[in-house]
């Protein structure tokens, strides 16, 4: 932890990166919510209203992550970081939790959601702070969502099960560099920002899409 008046100007840039990427998946992320429940007040669809809550749940952390480091840079205090960072993992790992409960619905499959639905009830209930069960959930249930995503491909063929599957993929593979990053390596870091902004990108196409077909 520093200690000083000022952050370092190296950590400095790398949290301004991380700031402005973030800041930009954030206001996608509300986008794809926003889309997310206009397609289920048109169609009635469960996992639209799942995926809306999700988008906007992890559109909210990521405001206040962007809002509290943006604070941590402009006081220099390395603590406030810390904060952040026991608070976030929970919060994502909720809004992991209700994409998996989204192809778990669409799936019908009983047995499924007895097993996806306790795992967010213990995600919302779980004490904030930061600890790596957090992050092996949210690494298990992202991978799930992913496996779903990747079969509604190779069953439907579709352009649009195409952009979901890439777009749940980018995230899973996002969340790994996040997982692996460490004050050594602040490049996986960016590289996790940049590939889960193309996660983003192609889930907001694809509900775009199906918004101006409807």
């Amino acid at each position: 932890m520093y200690t000083g008046d000022s952050l370092p100007q190296p950590l400095l840039l790398f949290l301004f990166v991380s700031v402005v990427m973030e800041l930009i998946s954030a206001i996608i992320s509300f986008l794809i919510g926003y889309y997310a429940l206009k397609g289920y007040k048109s169609s009635s669809e469960r996992g639209l209203l799942f995926l809306h809550f999700g988008f906007v749940i992890l559109g909210v952390s990521m405001l206040l992550r962007v809002i509290t480091t943006a604070y941590a840079i402009a006081v220099g205090r390395e603590a406030i970081l810390e904060f952040t960072d026991t608070v976030y993992p929970s919060v994502k790992l909720v809004a992991y939790a209700l994409f998996a409960l989204t192809y778990t619905y669409q799936a019908k499959i009983t047995s499924d959601m007895k097993t996806v639905a306790p795992v967010a009830a213990a995600a919302a209930l779980f004490p904030l702070f930061y600890d790596p069960l957090l992050e092996l959930l949210a690494t298990v249930l992202l991978a799930y969502v992913m496996a779903q995503s990747i079969i509604n491909f190779a069953l439907k063929r579709s352009s649009n099960s195409l952009l979901v599957s890439l777009g749940f993929s980018c995230m899973f593979l996002g969340h790994l560099f996040f997982l692996f990053a460490t004050r050594d390596t602040p490049g996986r870091y960016l590289v996790g920002h940049f590939v889960n902004l193309i996660g983003f990108l192609c889930l907001l196409v694809m509900l775009v899409q199906v918004s101006k077909a409807d």
